[in-house]
């Protein structure tokens, strides 16, 4: 017959945790159901606990996923018996001292809870144990703060022995990979100072049957398991041949296999035995095994980017303890090559735990820090960890390193952030608050420089925000002193240590309030090169008047599987539901004549699809309702266009109504999701739409998309660039002036358009043609959430060039102009041809890029035209008409901006302004050609001048008095 140990139900097993980490919520935490206290408050026991034993009785309050940070003893009252139990901090000793006789509080070795341990020398007697935690006995490292327990235990009574199973391992009910061995642990409780036994050799008897089968699978042992122990049980395990085949299986023990007594010697006549044991397991060999659940701690895995790192954690979560094979295989490539460093297994103890592996790196037989760039892979081989009598599969785990990343600080704070401190000595000048960051050496006052910052623009405006009370704190010079002018915060020198001094006078400090200190990230220098960490910091000063939570509700109902349309919105209703009275808050302000009256400052936000809603509101009372109610409405809220989807949020400010006569109403905030009613537009277009034109300053090609969705790029480095069908790197904006870099960096602008810049030196050469192609796969480019086809575009590189323009009627160009006798006279400027004689296509970009106007501005304003195409002309040919035509008779000018004209699919007209007189009566535009389109001149003295002539060679006629055509005609 095979013995347990002799466990006592009073020692505490320093087992490790065995939930993968998770935070819980200040609001959650007193609300969790799923508290282990061991042992079980409301139990009892025979037994006293005593020094053979263990020098003290533990009792354990654990959370699986909590870690806590301090315990606070003044928070706990024990007392035993009757007679209050004091605190000890030797309550674990096994002296008889009667100082040890006491309790202390510690946490617990994974840091998952608090023990309570009381000296066995308070057991003298059989009695109740009470403990009682106040709230906030413990906190954690998220800041939660533990609820009130009261727990109870008897010691010393009678209790009815029995065979109890708490529960099995796997879980009883669960699914496993495979199935090869079960672990049952008894309540070790109930079996007073005995032991349970089992005839070993009987194993045969245990049966595991699957579902729907005929064959039992026998059992090959059963024994006594420390290797399973939890506190507060006695762990027998029992082994099977391996089964993997899927399906549920149920274990079934004979009764009468375990028994209690008080020896191994032999089982007494009387013995109390077990009953019919049965637990129910499902096998689904695609199920992940405890070895094949774990969790990278540190360093951060591809593709996020790290600056470096010199070992890997990974925590084997779901095992309670793992072991380092002598002959690992540890591996690790820098971008598929061999990097040159070695890997060593060890355990990772930072953790306090046994199931976090570490992986140090070496190189030449010393520690090593990888920090060149690269792609960097780690393998551990298969068989190298074992844990709870498994190994681990073949392990590959990638991290990207890039030197040049900003590093991150976290911080503390004297005195202690979210704290309460005593109002200041008004005797002493001022108070300071020490913003300490770790693992940094220096911290210097200068502004950091982001080395990724526009250059044009400059960086964001840094500062620090100190308020107390909800008023601001002044910056001033010194805050060290008793003058008006040392009234409000300053820096204190830190001699270039890793923190931040601030000083606030004790002036400001004249009743009880709330401190709070805001520092923008980036507001010092850390390190020499890194950005100074975001600071919130906050800290009560004096007794503060408890703050009252109240809940809220607002209607309509929000429901995240539920699109609303903008008509559902007609009106809000704010109910405060655990308030007695509610009143907007008002705030002094003066009437149209300048009378002080109190208005109302309640400024309800409204954003529908991200754009604020400016317009009018109402609120309005409900009287007669249960708890204090509001109606808001938003008068113009129809008017906003919702067709595009998105969501709309209504978020009123804290403080905007009092509550019960004094308190601030929380802040209410509340988003429900708009149902699209307009089509998803996933067309694009190429920019430019032709050929880009190389004016030797870079070139630059870009994908256009509609401006009202909403464009996201799932994976850039997908993208393919290609210059002549060759493919270019892609680099970084900040590497594009650097020597011997050549590519393309890549950027997204507000406008829904993705952007190529090719600014390299290779691209800088006016003399450079050739052909752009950008290639796109399909689902990189999402639309409003939907994934777009695959894109393809080339652009031709072309020579910048100039085209002339020609009239009629005819200009004189500005250059020309300075000549004020080659100014042309024209009868009429209501309309006017312009061709582009050495084009091949030219387009309107913007007719407002074109104007008419008079020299002086005040007998014809600039106008745009009206733009024409005249089709089947030779060469692209427009009308330009004007309207209302200018009259006055004097001198105008027509003007031509820069990319009025789109030409050959490339080229922008240029900026340019043509010269004219208008004189009605001048003649020329006014004469009709013969039917031949021909002209005749003849001087008044009947000199022929020409015959056959062109409407040129008119123009070119001297001011004088003709007859042409048969008409007289005076040429000014």
């Amino acid at each position: 017959m095979a013995a347990g140990a002799m466990l006592s139900g009073g020692i505490t097993a320093y087992a490790v945790s065995e939930a993968a980490p998770q935070k819980v919520t200040r609001a959650s935490l007193a609300e969790q159901s799923e508290w282990t206290i061991m042992p079980a408050s409301g139990g009892s026991t025979s037994r006293l606990p005593n020094s053979s034993s263990t020098p003290f009785q533990a009792v354990s309050f654990r959370l699986d996923g909590l870690e806590v940070d301090q315990t606070y003893k003044e928070k706990v009252t024990v007392t035993y018996a009757g007679e209050t139990v004091p605190y000890s901090i030797y309550a674990t000793s096994d002296d008889e001292d009667p100082d040890n006789k006491g309790w202390s509080i510690g946490t617990t070795p994974d840091y998952d809870g608090v023990i309570i341990r009381i000296n066995h020398q308070v057991f003298t007697t059989p009695g109740e144990l009470v403990i009682d935690m106040q709230p906030g006995a413990f906190d954690t490292m998220d800041g939660d703060t533990s609820p009130a327990f009261h727990y109870t235990y008897s010691f010393g009574q009678e209790v009815k022995k029995e065979i109890k199973v708490i529960k099995f391992n796997p879980e009883a009910n669960g699914t496993v990979k495979y199935l090869e061995k079960v672990s049952i642990l008894f309540d070790v409780e109930l079996i007073g100072a005995d032991q349970i036994f089992c005839d070993e050799s009987k194993a045969e008897s245990i049966t595991l049957t699957k579902d729907g089968s005929t064959d039992a699978i026998k059992a090959t042992g059963v024994a006594y398991d420390e290797s399973a122990y939890v506190e507060g049980t006695l762990p027998y395990s029992v082994t099977f041949p391996q089964a993997t085949e899927a399906g549920e299986y149920t274990m079934t023990v004979p009764a009468g296999f375990f028994w209690i007594a008080p020896d191994n010697t032999s089982k007494p006549a009387d013995a109390i035995e077990s009953g019919v044991i049965t637990a129910k397991f499902t096998v689904d060999p695609s199920v992940k095994t405890p070895m094949q659940n774990y969790n990278v701690v540190t360093p951060e895995q591809a593709p996020k980017e790290i600056k470096s790192f010199d070992h890997v954690s990974i925590d084997f979560y779901d095992v309670k303890g793992i072991y380092m094979a002598d002959d690992a295989k540890i591996t690790l490539k820098k971008d598929g090559k061999e990097s040159g460093y070695t890997g060593e297994l060890t355990y990772d103890w930072e953790y306090g735990n046994m199931h976090t592996a570490k992986v140090s790196f070496y190189k030449n037989g010393e520690d090593a820090t990888i920090t060149e760039a690269g792609t960097y892979d780690l393998t551990i081989g298969a068989g190298a960890i074992r844990g709870d009598e498994e190994y681990n599969d073949e392990i590959t785990l990638t991290f990207k390193v890039n030197p040049s990343l900003v590093k991150e600080y976290t911080w503390t704070a004297t005195p202690e952030n979210n704290g309460k401190a005593d109002l200041p000595n008004p005797e002493q000048n001022y108070t300071q608050i020490t913003i300490r960051l770790n693992d940094a050496q220096t911290v210097s006052y200068d502004e950091w420089e982001d080395p990724n910052h526009d250059p044009q623009y400059g960086t964001e405006i840094k500062s620090i925000i100190v308020t107390y009370d909800n008023e601001n704190i002044k910056a001033v010079q010194n805050a060290n002193g008793t003058d008006e002018a040392n009234i409000g915060w300053s820096l204190a020198d830190n001699w270039e240590e890793p923190e931040a001094i601030i000083r606030i006078n004790n002036k400001i400090f004249e009743k009880p309030g709330k401190l709070t200190i805001e520092i923008d990230r980036g507001m010092f220098t850390v390190d020499g090169s890194n950005p100074f960490p975001a600071i919130e910091y906050t800290c009560s000063f004096g007794e503060i008047a408890e703050t009252k939570e109240y809940e809220t509700q607002v209607s309509p109902d929000m429901s995240i599987d539920k699109e609303y349309l903008i008509s559902d919105f007609e009106e809000f209703k704010i109910e405060f539901l655990n308030a007695k009275t509610a009143e907007p808050k008002t705030v002094k302000d003066y009437d149209d004549n300048d009378k002080p009256i109190m208005r109302e400052d309640v400024n309800p936000h409204l954003a529908v699809a991200s754009v604020v809603y400016y317009g009018d509101y109402t609120i309005t009372k409900v009287e007669d309702a249960p708890h204090p109610t509001f109606i808001i409405k938003f008068t113009d809220l129809s008017k906003m266009d919702a067709s595009m989807g998105g969501y709309i949020n209504l978020s009123i400010d804290e403080g905007s109504f009092v509550l019960d006569g004094n308190q601030k109403a929380p802040v209410i905030s509340q988003t429900w999701k708009l149902k699209r009613l307009k089509e998803i537009d996933k067309s694009w277009q190429p920019s430019p739409s032709g050929d880009i034109v190389n004016n030797g300053y870079g070139i630059f090609a870009n994908i256009k998309f509609n401006g009202d969705e909403t464009l996201s790029v799932t994976g850039y480095d997908k993208i393919v660039v290609k210059f002549n069908d060759t493919p270019l790197e892609r680099i970084k904006e900040a590497d594009a002036d650097k020597d011997g870099v050549e590519g393309y960096w890549t950027e997204k602008n507000s406008d829904n358009a993705l952007i190529f810049n090719m600014v390299t030196k290779q691209f800088m050469n006016k003399d450079l043609t050739g052909k752009i192609t950008i290639e796109i796969p399909e689902n990189v480019i999402y639309i409003s959430g939907e994934p777009l086809g695959a894109i393809s575009h080339t652009w031709n590189i072309v020579k910048p060039r100039d085209y002339t323009f020609k009239f009629t009627p005819g200009l004189t160009t500005e250059e020309e102009s300075k000549d004020e006798s080659k100014i042309v006279n024209v009868e009429s400027l209501s309309e006017i041809i312009i061709e582009f004689p050495e084009a091949k296509t030219a387009e309107l970009n913007n007719r407002f890029d074109i104007n008419l106007r008079s020299n002086d501005y005040v007998a014809y304003g600039a106008t745009a035209p009206e733009v024409e195409v005249i089709k089947d002309a030779p060469h692209p040919t427009f009308k330009l008409t004007f309207d209302p035509a200018p009259t006055v008779e004097t001198q105008y000018r027509l003007v031509f901006y820069y990319g009025a004209f789109y030409i050959d699919n490339a080229h922008p007209s240029k900026t340019c302004t043509f010269v004219a007189n208008l004189q009605k009566g001048s003649g020329v535009d006014g004469i009709t050609a013969d039917k031949d389109g021909k002209y005749s001149v003849v001087s008044l003295d009947g000199k022929v001048i020409f015959t056959n002539g062109s409407y040129d060679h008119v123009k070119a006629l001297p001011k004088g008095i003709y007859i042409i055509n048969g008409k007289k005609i005076s040429i000014r």
